[in-house]
């Protein structure tokens, strides 16, 4: 290959990796000029292929038993080798390496080793032994191909293999007349180590490769799609030119790191140098770089990316953003703080939105700036890949106690291990703190590191103990191995001595805690380990706080419990943003430690504080006025339900889960109202399994909400066996005029206007009047704030009557209501827009019904780039496009659409919006002519609408309503 090619036509990714295998490729012919003569190496020259190599070989007259010379004996092991070669001439077209010395090198090893017959039959082992390992590229080949970022590796195992022959070579020949069989051993050890590595890459690059080949499909719906979306445009209202530059905004360098720097941390000294070496190699600069790092809870993985992290800040980086991947909720608050930090134009007023994955992802593709993402604590790989960034440049640091991660996305990775002695040691002195430590104390230091495994978590708490004890380090090693003495009695030597002596540690702290910090840490260890906000513990009337947190009221008592648990290392604060956090093995050690009859309290505790945190749903009225309160607490009720599926409390008293279940009603519309569908499944099945009542009150507002996110949905079925008890519990138990009953006929008719049904318009219409009719008779403070709701339904019911006026009338008196309710610009304002356009163009009254969809697509957008109304809107635009034949422009708008609801497909639960998108954009290429294209998206469009209606698919003519069904009719 010629070493002067041009730079300039190569791209920046592609010359970071070629200077990489350029190095490594100096590396292997400099161990090659030291263990091969120069006659030696003119056979790298002479021997250039597979053929010539076979050529050569057959001229050595050496014959094995049989009569058969070495090609016809061996002629099967060198085709892996012959696969591997050929892929990495592919992959290295670009680089100055010459992979075709391989050959010459293979084929002066076989001739030294050909000269005597005990070790020819070794090496050629060995050469089967590596072939095997490389028969993966021949399965694989295809994959690496199309993903060059492999080619790193590739070319580490290339020179792995130089090395290691290079060396034989020099071994053989130097001892060509004598052979010492005691020497042979030692090569052959080396080689099996070279082996090792070897393989172990193999493995790595073989779950790489089958992570790729599943990748296609997930890049189709997430990283892919969000890439395509930002190619054509997809958000209208920003700026691509800050987005990606930012050259004099002063908000760089910012980092949104949530833990501030640990002046305590110590070493992993090794572990950072990896990092680096993975992150910050200067040949990899301008590239995109990936590192994970695994291990068991406590070890230290967090605090690891934290000092690497802070690190990099002090290096000058223009932004670090950290991503909390706990949970769905949590991660989505974390994109939203991060598209807050980098102030990025478009960002939507509901934090769970796509939209700020999308403008975040978008930044760190198209940014210029220096930029490092840490994805901390991650449960899901599948939650890591849909945020994974696409870019040509910057850093990613994973922690996770999966190490799949380390393969899959990350591109490398390794595990952080317990400390040994000597290190785990000096951190229980720095930590304890004192200006002086006898030999004793350090010795017992060591002992206290070998009986807690040298697990970062347990060593520190440790030493805080110690700390506040004031004793020794001796003295407490001695109360400890009490503690360790008795479990062991406890446990019957079941436990193993690694668990025993963490169980010990963990008892020894949560002992010495007071009655105060105990419960304290009860309810924290119910929750969320990050962003709990101090004011849960603040109610606004103290008298409803639980009985063993009365103490919270009295501020002294409350600072001591505080900082018991601070002093402690139990938990941690950010003094900024007056939040607290917990490691989830101290939540988990704690809950276990109590046990499950005082889990079950700080259960109960838990749920009352979040109830009264909670802004309350009042009569299905819009919770938008306080979804900044709504986000502070979300993310911890949702932890409470994975605390009740954990552990299926049975309540001890009628009416102990009333808090927890009141709570969930009004969770259950904000999550409802913010698309955040998925969540709220997992609330409501989780309240309505708690609810043994299915009578009750509390019942029917649970079920009225899921009842109208499953009619949201565009699930009829699903609708109707919520909502259908949900209005006779509330008719029973209120009669016909409270407010309850008025929401419930409304929401009623939601699902029976959504099913459409012979007779669906006229029995809705019934149902929405019966509402204003129920609201008007409780009065102004009832009707000025419920009056929109049945007004914009009203709406849409005498739009599919086509009784236009009427939906015009019902249209405007909802946008009169919202407004003085919720003010002008408000969701429903926005409804209204969208309902009048839809009865303008229905009467042909095109120009006029844009007006309004453009108003309506303003004010959606605001909330949501991609929420389904924002979507619907769009949609209409594109009709007035085909309306004036100007095709492109809308097959241009459609395709944009269409990646929207690609990518919000999960959530919907169907494909009902992808069918409607396709068959409108089946329409306009079949107007612009091509009859090909459009048929076929008319003929997935239809399979699609099949799927998600059954047979009522063949009861529905081919019509925008058809389609417009598998969607909620606010978006028709």
């Amino acid at each position: 290959m010629d070493g002067n090619h041009p730079y300039e036509s190569v791209p920046p990714q592609s010359r970071a990796r070629d200077d990489y295998c350029n190095a490594k490729w100096n590396e292997a012919l400099k161990i090659c000029e030291l263990n091969l003569s120069e006659g030696e190496r003119a056979y790298f020259q002479h021997i250039k292929s597979f053929e010539a190599f076979k050529e050569n070989l057959s001229k050595i007259e050496v014959q094995q038993q049989g009569g058969q010379s070495i090609l016809q004996k061996t002629a099967s092991i060198f085709e892996p080798l012959l696969s591997f070669a050929t892929l990495l001439a592919a992959c290295l077209s670009s680089s100055t390496v010459e992979t075709a010395i391989v050959w010459g090198l293979l084929f002066l090893l076989l001739r030294a080793a050909s000269r005597t017959e005990t070790l020819l039959p070794k090496t050629l082992s060995m050469i089967r032994d590596l072939g095997h390992d490389l028969e993966i590229f021949s399965i694989y080949g295809e994959t690496f191909a199309r993903n060059p970022k492999i080619s790193d590796e590739l070319m580490d195992i290339f020179v792995e293999i130089i090395l290691s022959w290079a060396e034989m070579i020099h071994f053989l020949n130097r001892n060509k007349f004598v052979i010492s069989q005691r020497s042979w051993p030692s090569v052959q050890e080396k080689f099996e180590n070279t082996l090792k590595r070897i393989r172990k890459r193999a493995e790595q690059i073989k779950e790489k490769a089958s992570a790729f080949s599943q990748v296609q499909v997930q890049d189709l719906s997430q990283a892919g799609l969000l890439q395509e979306l930002d190619r054509m445009g997809f958000i209208t209202n920003g700026s691509s030119q800050q987005s990606s530059s930012n050259v004099d905004n002063p908000v760089f360098p910012c980092c949104n790191i949530p833990f501030s720097r640990n002046n305590t941390f110590y070493g992993r000294e090794k572990e950072l140098a990896e990092i680096q070496t993975h992150l910050d190699d200067q040949l990899s600069v301008g590239s995109f770089r990936s590192f994970a790092l695994y291990g068991t809870g406590g070890i230290g993985k967090t605090q690891t990316a934290l000092a690497y992290a802070y690190g990099q800040k002090d290096a000058g980086i223009d932004a670090i953003l950290w991503f909390n991947c706990e949970t769905g909720i949590s991660l989505a608050r974390s994109f939203a703080d991060a598209a807050s930090l980098l102030q990025l134009e478009g960002i939507p007023g509901e934090e769970t939105s796509e939209q700020n994955k999308f403008l975040v992802l978008r930044w760190l593709r198209r940014t210029k700036r220096t930029w490092l993402c840490v994805f901390d604590n991650v449960e899901e790989v599948e939650s890591l890949r849909s945020a994974w960034p696409v870019a040509d440049s910057g850093k990613v640091l994973v922690t996770s106690r999966n190490d799949i991660v380390s393969i899959d996305p990350a591109a490398g990775g390794m595990e952080i291990k317990s400390f040994d002695r000597e290190t785990g040691c000096e951190m229980i002195l720095r930590h304890v703190n004192r200006s002086t430590y006898s030999d004793a104390e350090s010795e017992a230091a060591r002992m206290l590191t070998d009986r807690l495994g040298g697990l970062a978590l347990a060593l520190v708490i440790m030493a805080s103990q110690i700390r506040i004890r004031k004793c020794s380090i001796a003295s407490f090693l001695q109360f400890y191995a009490k503690y360790a003495n008795r479990l062991n009695q406890q446990t019957r030597g079941i436990e193993s001595y690694y668990k025993l002596s963490l169980a010990t540690c963990w008892q020894t702290t949560f002992d010495y805690l007071t009655p105060n910090a105990s419960a304290l840490l009860g309810v924290i260890a119910q929750l969320g380990p990050d962003a709990l906000p101090e004011e849960l513990f603040h109610p606004s009337n103290k008298s409803r706080l639980p009985p063993k947190l009365e103490f919270c009221s009295d501020e002294w008592l409350f600072e001591e419990a505080l900082e018991e648990l601070l002093s402690t290392s139990v938990i941690r604060k950010d003094p900024e943003k007056n939040l607290y956090s917990i490691h989830r093995l101290t939540q988990e050690e704690f809950r276990s430690f109590i046990g499950k009859e005082r889990c079950h309290e700080s259960f109960v505790s838990a749920s009352k504080l979040l109830y009264e945190a909670f802004p309350r749903l009042i009569l299905g009225q819009s919770m938008r006025l306080h979804w900044p309160q709504c986000k502070k607490y979300i993310q911890h009720v949702l932890m409470l339900c994975h605390r009740w599926q954990e552990s299926r409390f049975s309540p001890r008293s009628e009416g102990e889960f009333d808090s927890f279940l009141l709570l969930s009603t009004s969770c259950g519309w904000y999550l409802m109202e913010s698309g955040a569908w998925s969540e709220e499944i997992i609330l409501m099945d989780t309240a309505m399994d708690i609810c043994s009542d299915k009578s009750d009150v509390i019942y029917a507002i649970l079920a009225n909400s899921r009842g109208e996110m499953e009619c949201e949905r565009g699930h009829c079925d699903e609708a109707y066996k919520y909502m259908k008890p949900s209005l006779e519990i509330f008719r029973s138990k209120f009669g016909e005029e409270h407010p309850e009953v008025g929401s419930g006929y409304n929401n009623y008719a939601n699902v029976v206007l959504q099913d459409l049904r012979d007779g669906a318009c006229e029995e809705a219409i019934a149902g929405y009047h019966k509402a204003l009719k129920i609201f008007e008779a409780n009065g102004p403070d009832v009707y000025k704030k419920l009056f929109h709701i049945p007004h914009t339904n009203l709406s849409r019911a005498y739009t599919v009557l086509q009784r236009f006026d009427q939906a015009i009338y019902h249209a405007e008196q909802s946008r009169k209501w919202a407004v003085e309710f919720l003010g002008e610009g408000c969701h429903f304002d926005g409804l209204a827009d969208y309902h009048v356009g839809n009865a303008l163009f229905a009467m042909g009254k095109h120009e006029e019904a844009e007006k309004h969809w453009l108003r309506a697509l303003d004010l959606f957008s605001r909330e949501n780039e991609v929420h389904p109304t924002t979507n619907a809107a769009k949609i209409k635009l594109a009709m007035v496009e085909i309306k004036r034949g100007n095709y492109d422009e809308a097959i241009s708008m459609l395709e944009k659409i269409l990646l929207v609801a690609k990518l919000m497909q999960a959530s919907k639960g169907d494909d009902g919006e992808v069918a409607r998108v396709q068959r409108k954009l089946a329409e306009a290429y079949e107007l612009k002519g091509d009859l090909e294209k459009g048929g076929k998206l008319k003929y997935e469009a239809e399979r699609l609408r099949k799927e998600v209606q059954g047979e009522r698919f063949y009861e529905l003519p081919d019509c925008d309503l058809s389609y417009a069904m598998m969607s909620f009719h606010a978006f028709w």
